[in-house]
């Protein structure tokens, strides 16, 4: 890289996409905070919107830009990174544009990610593993086909939880008025909210249910229960087929702390596996693939990075 070049990476999920720019020695210059861009959720056209509009509101603050990557949720299912890099790159035609799955975000952020196999729990999941340059991936088929262990399972499967106590006639969470439902709960209110919103919205229920387990509900608790076995499944049959991938790295933001659902997580895949917890954000990941794809080093940077990042909520 010449004197002067900077980066720019982006984390794009579900619910929201970060973008940081930063320098060769890992200083972060600047960052970004927009909508959700994965395609499969929000539609190819809108995707690339949103990321044109936020990469070019930074182009503009930093004429120095010389790669931008953009590391999307949902992306490696469809093959949707070459429409979006090929988009991307029409609009900005004298920078480098890298584009590809979120996946790699996660990998990245591990400093020795060996043979790992990889949990993400957020809006979407997925259990994947790198073997040799390619990436395996069980599961994450979407919210359509699948998408079970994630925020949008978590919330789905609440949802229809209630929609069984009401027509059973069981008793309904202790609290069934708290801030993250903002509908009532008779049957026809639970379907309209259901028909009526993104899967990101039914995903911010996901905390809402988790609070509720810990205190104890039995619903609340049987949800999370199945949305783990759901993961901790996926991850040891990916275990059978890969008998060298030992070490389970867990990211995602439901995963990003001790919490009940991340020890159910843990319970289910059980002793046989080490397991690690992400320590630090997918964004820093993305950062940190971009810099080794223009010839950085990305151990030098890591620490720098990592501390700013940090420091700055990111």
């Amino acid at each position: 890289m010449q004197k002067g070049d900077l980066l720019l990476a982006a984390d794009g999920g579900g619910s929201k996409t970060r973008l940081a720019v930063f320098d060769p020695e890992g200083h972060l210059l600047d960052s970004k905070v927009t909508g959700a861009t994965n395609p499969n959720t929000v539609g190819q056209d809108t995707a690339v919107a949103l990321l044109e509009e936020a990469a070019a509101d930074l182009l503009n603050r930093h004429p120095g830009l010389r790669c931008l990557y953009f590391g999307i949720a949902g992306v490696f299912q469809t093959r949707a990174d070459r429409f979006i890099r090929q988009r991307l790159q029409a609009r900005f035609p004298a920078q480098k544009i890298l584009c590809g799955p979120d996946l790699q975000n996660l990998l990245y952020t591990a400093e020795n990610p060996g043979n790992s196999i990889c949990v993400i729990a957020g809006t979407g999941s997925s259990v994947f593993l790198r073997q040799g340059e390619n990436l395996v991936l069980y599961g994450g088929w979407g919210y359509l086909l699948e998408d079970g262990g994630s925020g949008y399972g978590i919330g789905r499967d609440f949802l229809r939880a209630l929609l069984r106590t009401a027509e059973n006639g069981r008793p309904l969470p202790d609290d069934p008025s708290g801030p993250a439902l903002p509908f009532g709960l008779s049957r026809e209110e639970i379907i309209g909210y259901t028909y009526g919103h993104s899967p990101a919205d039914i995903a911010a229920l996901a905390p809402f249910v988790l609070s509720l387990a810990q205190k104890g509900d039995p619903l609340c608790t049987e949800v999370l229960k199945d949305n783990a076995a759901h993961l901790s499944d996926a991850v040891l049959h990916a275990h059978v087929l890969h008998p060298d991938h030992s070490v389970v790295l867990l990211g995602g933001g439901l995963l990003s702390g001790s919490n009940l659902y991340e020890k159910m997580v843990r319970d289910g895949i059980g002793p046989g596996l080490e397991i690690r917890t992400a320590k630090d954000t997918p964004l820093l990941g993305a950062c940190l693939f971009c810099a080794e794809k223009n010839g950085l080093d990305t151990g030098a940077i890591r620490p720098t990075l990592a501390a700013e990042l940090r420091q700055a909520g990111l």
